[in-house]
């Protein structure tokens, strides 16, 4: 993997290619763990827009376990478009919103792009987010979920969202684009100040393309 570190020589000996931490992001290693969940090869889903999303971006030429984001072409997957978020990680909890599909923006209440994912999340859920987010971009590999969403709406719903790495331009933060399906809506309550994105986890499955996962024997990055 290219290295996303300035000086940093990639690292070989562990089975998968991957940039070398700096001190922050190893200490970060050290005291967070990923989130837990099983493995497989690609995403069980009946979701078409994750399964097709998950069809075009092994289609591209990968280049150590990951397309560059110059070759991800939006026209490919259009009428998907409204469910897709970028993300760019530019710190062990900081995952910006570089894009985010209308139907997101709709669901969401606000539109995110440029704020934070992890602000989104109960607090006690966002140092393994940004863990999880990293091992994705970095190791790298594919994370497929379902979750449930407060929104300010008072909407109750489930979501299923599959998250995969994408190789920045040079110079450029990680990358992590994501697609969605609003599976369900559970229940409705009183209106919220704000929405709180994954309150609550129903599913976790690490997807390995090649590089291990989180789970298992496979070293972490």
């Amino acid at each position: 993997m290219q290295s996303n570190v300035a000086g940093a020589e990639p690292e070989t000996d562990r089975g998968f290619m991957t940039a070398k931490p700096t001190d922050e992001l190893d200490s970060f290693f050290a005291a967070q763990a990923p989130a837990p969940g099983r493995v497989a090869a690609r995403p069980e889903t009946e979701s078409t827009a994750i399964t097709e999303f998950f069809n075009y971006w092994s289609s591209l030429p990968l280049r150590d376990g990951m397309p560059d984001a110059s070759d991800f072409a939006p026209s490919a997957i259009v009428r998907w478009l409204p469910e897709v978020i970028l993300f760019e990680l530019n710190a062990p909890t900081i995952a910006t919103y570089r894009l985010a599909g209308t139907a997101v923006v709709e669901r969401l209440g606000h539109n995110p792009t440029g704020s934070n994912l992890i602000d989104l999340l109960p607090e006690e859920r966002r140092a393994e987010a940004g863990r999880t987010l990293q091992e994705i971009a970095l190791r790298p590999c594919g994370l497929h979920m379902r979750y449930v969403n407060n929104y300010s709406t008072g909407r109750i719903g489930q979501v299923e969202s599959l998250y995969l790495p994408l190789r920045p331009p040079a110079g450029s933060k990680p990358r992590v684009i994501a697609m969605n399906t609003p599976a369900l809506t559970l229940a409705f309550e009183a209106n919220r100040p704000r929405t709180t994105v994954v309150a609550g986890v129903t599913e976790v499955t690490w997807i390995d393309i090649g590089f291990g996962t989180p789970c298992g024997s496979q070293p972490r990055p």
